[in-house]
């Protein structure tokens, strides 16, 4: 970059001035949410599979288990569609011109979700 605008930043100014390639919070954020919900799901799957049993015939399997069958399938659903939406409306128009940096910001982002 110095050759183009005859300017160099070394050091630490180099450093202030770029924004990080990965900010860890969300992943963190991210980390603990999906960590709760499964714990609490868990703790639901545990009570209730001693108190109403897991036998598919039993009426109760129908009351405790397909209930929650019912309610995930259409959160999932949305929760896909909602996501597919954003990233199409927030997407980059001008693909050609992106940097190379935020093009690597934006990989990392990417891999981070995995």
């Amino acid at each position: 970059m110095s050759l183009v605008t005859g300017t160099a930043r070394t050091g630490e100014a180099a450093a202030v001035g770029e924004a990080p390639l990965l900010d860890g919070r969300p992943v963190i954020i991210g980390t603990l949410a999906i960590c709760t919900f499964y714990v609490c799901v868990r703790i639901y799957e545990q009570v209730f599979g001693w108190y109403a049993g897991l036998d598919s015939f039993a009426p109760e399997f129908t009351t405790y288990w397909m209930t929650i069958l019912y309610i995930e399938e259409p959160v999932e659903l949305i929760s896909f569609l909602a996501l597919v939406g954003w990233m199409w409306k927030t997407r980059d128009k001008d693909v050609a011109n992106v940097q190379p940096r935020e093009e690597m910001r934006r990989i990392m982002n990417l891999l981070s979700g995995f």
